[in-house]
């Protein structure tokens, strides 16, 4: 049974062509998937606890964004063992949450189709967007979410390049890190003088 799944897998991956996308583009996709179904997770969550109707919850899936892009690039840098520009961090993490929140977006258009519960909310508390129709919350979930991966993906930076590189060498090596620095000083100030 276990060898019939493995199978099942590598055929889809080899047709689908996942086997030919960098390391960074299926990490992207791995945590975006994960993203994804942690919103719909926590949605499903509060409606059945009743607290779907407090728009103000919805700041909740900022947080659990945050802590996956974290995981992300914690895969991504620690344990694929890949280096990552500044820049680069920033649009891998923007990425990362736009594609999470286009799908979550998506699912909010499904979930509309057979249930009024977004547009409800939309009508109740975002008058302009019930303009939109049956687009409107799924415009508001993918707007949002855009905004607050540009401000994670600056947080996710700042905080991987305080702990990156002469930090996470000090971090190593203690006192000893100074003194390797300034032997390293010297030796380019000698070389560099003749």
């Amino acid at each position: 049974m276990k060898n019939m799944r493995e199978m099942q897998w590598h055929i889809f991956f080899r047709n689908s062509g996942m086997k030919n996308l960098t390391i960074k583009s299926r990490v992207l996709l791995k945590y975006a998937s994960i993203a994804t179904l942690t919103y719909i997770v926590y949605f499903l969550v509060m409606k059945i606890l009743g607290f779907a109707g407090i728009p103000e919850l919805r700041f909740v899936n900022y947080f659990l964004y945050f802590f996956v892009t974290y995981y992300a690039l914690y895969d991504f840098i620690k344990v694929k063992k890949n280096g990552m520009e500044y820049l680069e961090g920033m649009a891998f993490t923007f990425m990362l949450g736009a594609v999470s929140f286009l799908l979550f977006g998506f699912f909010v258009l499904i979930y509309s189709l057979f249930s009024p519960f977004f547009m409800e909310i939309v009508g109740r508390e975002m008058q302009s967007a019930e303009r939109l129709g049956i687009w409107g919350p799924t415009f508001i979930v993918c707007a949002e979410g855009f905004g607050i991966s540009s401000v994670v993906s600056l947080c996710m930076m700042q905080y991987f390049q305080a702990f990156s590189s002469r930090r996470q060498l000090f971090l190593y090596h203690g006192k000893k890190f100074f003194q390797i620095q300034e032997r390293e000083r010297a030796s380019r100030l000698v070389t560099d003088h003749y």
